[in-house]
């Protein structure tokens, strides 16, 4: 079973959360990338319009493509409830396409819940697992309750990632 893990990530909270959870599940990585990134306070700013808006942002193509694998773990920042511009638009062109999907995000305190809900719908697929950590935690990782919150995580989703194919 191939499994991708792709993420978009302004602070970089979002990029050590997929990292881990593609180690933990021995998964490829892959960056949601703008085709021009959000920098400086005003890039703050689009940021958060464009996710509380409901707003795509063009993104470079994949550089992996989620079509080859088995399941896809897509991750957000949560910004105001809402998905990522980026993660917004990488859902929508993928919609359908996915046999498998789950979804992890980080936030600074809001409810994932309508994030997740909007992946869901853009996606056309249920999850097979959802994990939120607190962006402040990501750091701490290794410690109390968001290591226990990943660990979860993975094992619902370890029979998907252990089934990789042996090499030929």
């Amino acid at each position: 079973m191939k499994v991708l893990v792709v993420y978009h990530s302004r602070t970089g909270h979002t990029r050590r959360l997929a990292e881990r959870i593609a180690q933990e599940l021995r998964a490829d990585l892959a960056a949601i990338e703008e085709q021009h990134p959000a920098t400086g306070p005003m890039g703050w700013l689009r940021t958060r319009l464009q996710a509380l808006l409901g707003q795509a942002a063009p993104i470079r193509p994949p550089r992996r493509s989620p079509a080859d694998y088995d399941l896809v773990l897509v991750g957000t920042p949560v910004l105001g409830w809402r998905l990522a511009a980026p993660v917004r638009t990488f859902a929508r062109n993928w919609r359908g396409r996915l046999p498998n999907v789950a979804f992890f995000a980080t936030s600074n305190g809001a409810d994932a819940r309508p994030a997740f809900d909007e992946l869901r719908r853009l996606l056309a697929r249920p999850p097979l697992a959802e994990l939120v950590i607190a962006a402040d935690a990501i750091g701490a990782l290794p410690l109390a309750r968001g290591r226990s919150q990943l660990r979860q995580y993975v094992r619902q989703l370890q029979p998907m990632g252990d089934a990789q194919p042996e090499a030929a």
